[in-house]
């Protein structure tokens, strides 16, 4: 009997039995990204109300996350009315990543619509936004 090694064609199996794990594995990983890849920048329109506290810490620029991990960030142009309650009338728009779909329009918090409540926290400030509107970048 012949004492039997690896030649050629053993390699060549290993090779691309490597290949298709390795394939298998980038395609299971890119698969969750590839729907954000689609994303783009786009304004949310919201209105919320405040307390002075609050009304304190806002600022052009600030950042936030919703219950779901999506960032938002807060832009210049937000206007500011101060209600007979002392409390505060917030108006103005968040950017976030999203598209646009026939289910509305969608970031990576899920699913919005207008009238939406949205629950933002970001820099020792959480409030209740309703959602009024969304516009691309």
């Amino acid at each position: 009997m012949k004492k039997r090694g690896f030649n050629v064609i053993d390699v060549f199996a290993v090779v691309i039995l490597v290949a298709c794990v390795a394939g298998i594995a980038v395609r299971a990983f890119k698969l969750a990204d590839t729907d954000r890849d689609n994303y783009q920048d786009c304004r949310v329109s919201f209105t919320c109300t405040l307390d002075q506290k609050q009304i304190e810490a806002i600022n052009a620029g600030i950042s936030f996350k919703d219950k779901n991990g999506a960032g938002y960030k807060l832009l210049e142009g937000y206007w500011i009315k101060e209600e007979e309650d002392k409390t505060f009338q917030l108006s103005g728009e968040l950017l976030t990543p999203g598209r646009f779909t026939e289910k509305g329009f969608e970031s990576s918090g899920g699913f919005y619509y207008k009238k939406d409540v949205i629950t933002l926290t970001g820099a020792e400030l959480t409030f209740d936004a309703t959602v009024t509107g969304f516009a691309k970048q």
